[in-house]
């Protein structure tokens, strides 16, 4: 295609690829706290948690989520806990997923992707 270009796109907060499975669940946050979206969550009870190294990683935040109240709180929201969801937006405890946490996520059921966004720019 002549004069077509075509740029990758960065910056993409979209988690979760097509058709993901979510549950219902909460999180408990100081004020002011937050968790990224990408963030792998493990099981503290009938609650997520944000998951560090060596943790079971059950599901994954889908958004950012900050408590904006001046005491601690449980916020409810809606985990990805199934599904295809962007590798490159995945951490635990703040770094990047690596190859063999995403292989602990994919025995619960959801997949890291690698994925590239592209955009068409007609000059």
């Amino acid at each position: 295609m002549a004069g077509v270009r075509f740029d990758t796109v960065t910056g993409n907060k979209v988690v979760g690829i097509g058709d993901n499975r979510f549950e219902q669940g909460t999180i408990t946050l100081a004020a002011g706290a937050d968790v990224a979206a990408g963030t792998a969550l493990k099981r503290a009870g009938a609650k997520f948690a944000p998951a560090e190294d060596g943790d079971t990683f059950v599901a994954v935040m889908p958004f950012d989520l900050k408590n904006d109240g001046e005491a601690s709180a449980d916020l409810g929201f809606r985990a990805i806990v199934g599904g295809d969801v962007r590798k490159d937006a995945l951490t635990v405890g703040g770094a990047p997923i690596t190859a063999a946490q995403a292989d602990a996520l994919r025995g619960y059921g959801i997949f890291a992707v690698p994925v590239t966004d592209l955009s068409r720019v007609n000059p």
